[in-house]
């Protein structure tokens, strides 16, 4: 009987260990409206140790069925209703930027904005840890009759932290 607790208590830890190591893992994963893709090749956030920042590179797809004009991207930890233009950083890349039906865009180095009311301040996860964000776009489509309204979409992105 002895022996029968022993190999009970053996087994209830090594299923705990299981399913909290199991639990520790963090899904990939970058998610968009129908029309839109970025997971092909999945985002990658990564730290950038002297700027102590996290930064955003990501391939969008556009498979709207008619050339888009991006006018601004952001990169945030904040919900995207609670985003706006003001607080936008789109680091090096040139906007606005076309991208044709069923083709698409490379945007590397996007400074990640944590917003607070009027204030955004750098983004800084360490590598190894969990990212959870988004990628916001304000765009129109190239046949908009009027372009000072944006359209505006988000991507869901969930990652693990790479060191650059």
């Amino acid at each position: 009987m002895t022996y029968g607790w022993a190999i009970l208590i053996i087994a209830i830890v090594i299923a705990t260990l299981y399913m909290w190591t199991q639990g520790q893992r963090t899904v990939q994963m970058c998610e968009m409206s129908p029309g839109f893709a970025c997971n092909n090749p999945l985002p990658m956030v990564y730290y950038d140790s002297n700027t102590k920042t996290n930064n955003l590179s990501i391939t969008l797809q556009n498979g709207q069925g008619r050339a888009i004009i991006i006018s601004n991207i952001s990169c945030t930890t904040t919900l995207p209703n609670e985003a706006n233009k003001s607080h936008v950083d789109s680091g090096s890349i040139t906007l606005p930027k076309t991208i044709q039906s069923g083709t698409s865009e490379i945007f590397k180095a996007i400074p990640c904005k944590k917003i607070a009311g009027a204030t955004a301040t750098n983004v800084s996860i360490l590598a190894g840890q969990q990212f959870a964000g988004y990628f916001i776009i304000w765009y129109n489509f190239e046949d908009d009759p009027d372009t000072s309204i944006n359209r505006m979409i988000y991507a869901t992105i969930r990652d693990v932290v790479l060191k650059a």
